[in-house]
């Protein structure tokens, strides 16, 4: 099982860290939070564009990587947020946006 995600765009993609907690690999493109979750080849694998191409060789990539678990959900570690720490990346967020 993996978690395939070939979006063009999202917000912030909560489902990566939702598969990532539950111990599945994740290929995603890089959108989100994909590229700051994702470690290649330790959680999963990053595409850079939803190319079917890209993605086939990704999966390929990741049976071949037997990817464990336990592994992958203790990877998350990093990423408990407390409601401070959330907060404040939404804030960081609103300020990124306002200033483009």
């Amino acid at each position: 099982d993996l978690f395939l995600v070939s979006s063009f765009y999202e917000g912030y993609g909560r489902t990566i860290l939702e598969a990532l907690a539950c111990g599945l690999p994740v290929i995603s493109t890089g959108v989100g939070i994909a590229e700051e979750a994702i470690r290649e080849r330790e959680n999963g694998f990053l595409v850079s564009s939803p190319d079917s191409h890209a993605i086939a060789d990704a999966l390929e990539k990741a049976v071949v990587a037997g990817f464990h678990s336990r592994q992958i959900s203790d990877s998350m570690a990093h990423f408990a947020f407390t409601p401070d720490v959330y907060l404040q990346r939404l804030r960081d967020a609103c300020i990124t946006c306002q200033s483009c």
